[in-house]
């Protein structure tokens, strides 16, 4: 006997065809379809984290680099001011009020020794104003304040 879902087809007895067959099957599809997509967004959502953190590390990474380039600038920029400062250059415009300073006075043929103290004085006084600190520089600066015999003598 046929059950309620059994139908006989075109009137003959010996096919009997089922109408609940494969429903129960695409039913049972349809779960699977449904609990895939699941699947699917769990994975993305595993996926997401991983990039999230990926991401988060990367920034990590360039902010780190960053910070390296800054402090070799700053390391750079120290570099340079203290060669500056080595060297006696910089703005000393800030440190002292610029005083003008006047010239010397030639020193011509004269043999006394007040003549010879006052010029010393006076180289003096003009290097320091000029602030010429080295020997070296210093017996240049004097000797071009010799003049006439004085001048000769010191080229011998």
């Amino acid at each position: 006997m046929a059950s309620e879902g059994d139908r006989n087809v075109g009137g003959t007895s010996g096919i009997v065809v089922d109408e609940n067959r494969g429903r129960k099957e695409s039913r049972q599809g349809d779960k699977r379809g449904r609990g895939a997509p699941r699947d699917t967004v769990a994975s993305l959502a595993k996926r997401m984290v991983g990039v999230e953190t990926s991401t988060s590390e990367l920034k990590e990474q360039v902010e780190c680099i960053s910070l390296r380039r800054e402090l070799e600038d700053l390391r750079s920029d120290v570099s340079l001011c203290k060669r500056v400062m080595a060297s006696g250059g910089g703005n000393t415009s800030n440190i002292a009020p610029k005083v003008e300073v006047p010239n010397p006075s030639l020193f011509m043929r004269k043999r006394e020794t007040r003549a010879v103290d006052d010029f010393l004085w006076e180289m003096e006084q003009y290097m320091d104003g000029v602030n010429i600190v080295d020997d070296a520089s210093k017996i240049k600066t004097a000797t071009r304040y010799l003049k006439d015999t004085t001048a000769l003598w010191w080229r011998r």
